[in-house]
């Protein structure tokens, strides 16, 4: 069997969710770097960091804070929505690939089709999740509800994770994006919901049980 290289997995991975785009246009490398190694860097530390106790929020929200001071603080805000999708997608995907324990077996398409939960010790200051059920957006048959890294992406194409009808999902906060629109019932909703994992999921597909707090 091929020995699997994690950092080009998580390289790959970052590149075909979009992310990496959205990271180089925010984070410039450093001089004689190149940005994929740069985005290594970055995935190696941000392993340092959860290996010491941080936490995923935590460790977005410094990034998103090392963002604004490395473009100057006159004028500079946070991230937006795409920036923040991106931003944690890199902490994500650099738990999964890089860190040595958390690495996850790579196996056949119908295994690695449903989204990945990342168990990360939990203090005071993550954000009480609110859940909810997946509703079947089709009529009369299974469709599946695609997980967007950016709900200001394209979502026309399928993703690589999803939920099915009836699936819990544990929600972290809400958003307004682009409107999604149901070609079956004429309904639509510019709500998106940040799943626990890091992706958004479609409010117009997601019944909760109370509101979540705005992302």
């Amino acid at each position: 069997m091929d020995e699997i290289d994690p950092e080009a997995l998580f390289l790959e991975r970052l590149q075909s969710s979009g992310a990496a785009s959205e990271l180089e246009r925010m984070i410039a490398p450093s001089p004689g770097e190149s940005r994929g190694n740069s985005l290594l860097a970055l995935g190696v530390g941000i392993c340092g960091e959860l290996t010491d106790g941080a936490t995923v929020l935590s460790l977005e929200e410094q990034l998103m804070q090392a963002i604004v001071d490395q473009n100057g603080s006159a004028g500079s805000t946070a991230p937006g929505a795409s920036g923040r999708a991106a931003i944690a997608e890199l902490v994500r995907d650099a738990n999964q690939y890089l860190c040595p324990e958390t690495v996850a077996p790579i196996g056949s398409p119908t295994t690695t089709q449903r989204p990945t939960t990342t168990t990360i010790q939990a203090t005071t200051t993550t954000p009480r999740s609110v859940g909810g059920v997946v509703r079947n957006p089709c009529r009369d048959v299974p469709c599946k509800v695609y997980l967007r890294a950016d709900p200001n992406g394209d979502i026309s194409r399928p993703s690589d994770s999803y939920y099915l009808d009836g699936d819990a999902v544990a929600i972290i906060c809400r958003t307004t994006a682009q409107r999604v629109r149901d070609g079956d019932t004429g309904q639509s909703s510019p709500v998106w919901y940040r799943t626990d994992d890091g992706f958004f999921i479609a409010g117009l597909y997601v019944e909760v049980r109370e509101t979540p707090e705005t992302c």
